[in-house]
């Protein structure tokens, strides 16, 4: 192919691959504050499970923590804009 192109006189150059540079390997995250506490419930657990890995995080990685900028926050408000919440409706068993 690279011959043809000599030949119709349009040498283009060939580019190589780009490298990308190595990565240092951090250990995994250490969850010892999810056992702690007693969970009732499957979705808490999953809630406390999420919550102490973004804290985990955020004290080992101070300088990654970005302020909530006004067009984020406008986005968030769009998602529940439409959402009506009655905070003195009755719980139903199945959501206890």
């Amino acid at each position: 192919m690279y011959r043809v192109y000599c030949v119709l006189k349009l040498n283009l150059r060939r580019k190589g691959k780009k490298r990308l540079p190595s990565r240092k390997p951090e250990p995994l995250a250490v969850l010892a504050k999810v056992n702690e506490t007693p969970l009732s419930s499957d979705d808490e657990y999953r809630a406390a499970l999420i919550l102490s890995i973004l804290e985990n995080d955020m004290q080992q990685h101070p300088e990654k923590l970005q302020p909530l900028t006004a067009s984020m926050r406008r986005s968030a408000e769009s998602l529940v804009e439409s959402v009506e919440i009655d905070f003195g409706a009755q719980l139903l068993d199945e959501d206890e």
